[in-house]
């Protein structure tokens, strides 16, 4: 309903409404752009247009996509869907370069997301070459575009990477949560909160801020990770350490700080029950010695907590975050394990370096009442660490022993001779 002026220039003003209109139809259009398939979804819209001679539009509405299907036509998968997309309230003004949307609303939105063998991921591919001739203009305005925030309702994600030695993948289901107001020509951070469910009973929660057109220049998010098991990390240990992981369950708190690609982060990590499974055959992994490791660091409830911090330049191009987290625990065990008796001698508050070394009398095979209480520490430090079993051998040393030797064994000629007791003074 409205009024189109065709002389002396093309104008019109008016409202229009659009309802369950096919996707579908769109389709020839989309696949100009990316490699997908719109199956399924609904256009609806109540839209109040104004359209000048000069080509300056202003436009505001409501607007709603739902039962949305997109697949990938690449590995001819499902990559996308939702069942209700709603925005109360969307503003286009052609003249500011200005869009404005109200909060935007998603019922059971679903992803998927895979890494290919070659690090490649299932996204990146879906994008067609652009030909360079149909390039924007030079000097065509920048687009302003404001979003109210968004609000995921009962989301769902399925992750698969296929670059490890071994398959991972995992459900992300339950997915709730709000992304504040997101700003492109701002740098004021969007809030971020969002919880889900992985796999059966794990948890993930994510709260922080980052500048989501510059996650680079600012990113402050605290991640959260509560009853994962183990056994499904076990393609990530085989990819850097060589080793399965055949039970266990993990919690992880995880901060991370960006500000101009300059990373700061801290990780405190629990591991229970943790048992290392078989060796998987990876010319990658680096040798580490995990057996001795955990059983050093694995209390008598059957507990592994770290802190293991980490820092970065985002900016350099072989920065791989991954790489700098396993690079921090790598250098955590070979200093735990490098170290054995000072790590036990902590645990009950010696800071002695001699803590594992008993020191014996030349020609003597007992222990001296200090040494003697170095052993109680000993075992009162082993009975934290029940995992643990320390095999104690003598040395022998020449220059020191053979004379003591010598003399013990002369004077229990002598006193035999005499008649006497050798082990008696004087």
């Amino acid at each position: 309903d409205g009024q189109i002026t065709a002389l002396p220039g093309l104008s019109v003003s008016g409202m229009a409404r659009a309802q369950d209109i096919p996707l579908v139809l769109a389709q020839p259009y989309v696949q100009e752009e990316l490699a997908i398939a719109l199956e399924n979804g609904l256009l609806g819209t109540d839209l109040d247009l104004d359209l000048q001679a000069d080509g300056s539009m202003q436009a505001a509405g409501q607007l709603n996509i739902t039962q949305l299907q997109v697949r990938d036509t690449v590995e001819n998968e499902p990559l996308l869907a939702w069942d209700r997309l709603i925005v109360d309230r969307y503003e286009i003004d052609s003249t500011a370069s200005r869009a404005r949307l109200s909060t935007v609303l998603l019922s059971k939105p679903y992803g998927r997301i895979e890494i290919n063998e070659d690090k490649s991921t299932n996204v990146g591919s879906l994008v067609i070459e652009a030909d360079d001739s149909a390039a924007s203009p030079a000097g065509a305005p920048t687009w302003t575009t404001i979003v109210g925030g968004i609000a995921i309702e009962d989301g769902s994600m399925d992750f698969t990477d296929l670059s490890l030695p071994l398959r991972f993948s995992t459900h992300i289901a339950n997915l709730e949560g709000t992304i504040s107001s997101i700003d492109s020509a701002s740098t004021e951070p969007a809030g971020i909160r969002l919880e889900g469910q992985i796999d059966d009973y794990g948890m993930a929660r994510i709260e922080g801020s980052m500048q989501v057109h510059d996650p680079v220049g600012h990113t402050d998010l605290s991640v959260e990770f509560r009853n994962l098991l183990m056994t499904s990390l076990s393609p990530y240990t085989a990819e850097f350490a060589g080793r399965e992981i055949d039970e266990g369950k993990l919690d992880l708190d995880l901060e991370y700080v960006i500000n101009d690609g300059q990373l700061q982060g801290e990780n405190k990590v629990v591991l229970s029950d943790l048992v290392l499974g078989n060796e998987v055959d990876n010319p990658d992994a680096v040798s580490l010695p995990l057996g001795l490791a955990v059983a050093l660091l694995k209390d008598s409830e059957g507990v592994i907590d770290i802190e293991l911090p980490v820092e970065g330049d985002i900016n350099n191009p072989e920065f791989r975050i991954g790489g700098v987290i396993w690079k921090a625990f790598a250098g955590l065990v070979t200093k735990i394990v490098s170290a054995p008796f000072k790590l036990l001698g902590g645990l009950i508050g010696v800071e002695s370096e001699e803590f594992g070394e008993f020191q014996f009398l030349a020609g003597r095979s007992d222990l001296t009442p200090p040494e003697i209480e170095k052993i109680g520490q000993l075992k009162q430090a082993l009975a934290q660490r029940p995992e643990l079993r320390i095999n104690v051998g003598g040395v022998y040393d020449p220059a020191t022993d053979r004379p003591a030797l010598q003399y013990i064994s002369l004077r229990e000629i002598v006193f035999s001779q005499l008649g006497r007791d050798p082990t008696e003074q004087g």
